[in-house]
């Protein structure tokens, strides 16, 4: 199991090169842009610094929201020494204002992760 940090980054953006240089590479067998994607579908994405609505639409257009990821980057990039966590905040601000529903807000920020990682979900009832 893969996680790509910051969306994916420029993988969201690579898959048809992928696909298409794959096609003409021998022993390199990528296959079709549909077997590309359906591959990328696999990972998880986190969503680290990845708030504006063209990262967002990018990494929903070969990922599930059920692979999709909160993430922090801290400590480095937790924004500015005297203000610690800032940049987390925006995160938790912006989110919501980029096209999730409710409940994948709720999945992006603790449930997806209790999927991959299990023991989080048990970690999260001793609190």
């Amino acid at each position: 199991k893969w996680i790509f940090p910051h969306g994916g980054g420029v993988i969201p953006f690579l898959a048809s090169r992928v696909a298409l240089l794959g096609s003409r590479t021998r022993g390199f067998a990528a296959g079709s842009y549909d077997k590309v994607t359906k591959a990328l579908a696999s990972f998880y994405y986190d969503l680290t610094n990845t708030i504006e609505p063209p990262c967002i639409a990018a990494v929903k257009a070969i990922a599930p929201t059920s692979r999709l990821l909160f993430g922090t980057d801290v400590p480095y990039g937790d924004g500015p020494r005297d203000q610690p966590g800032q940049f987390v905040g925006l995160m938790l601000d912006e989110l919501p204002r980029v096209g999730f529903t409710g409940g994948e807000l709720t999945a992006i920020a603790r449930g997806n992760a209790e999927v991959l990682f299990p023991r989080l979900k048990t970690a999260g009832k001793n609190r």
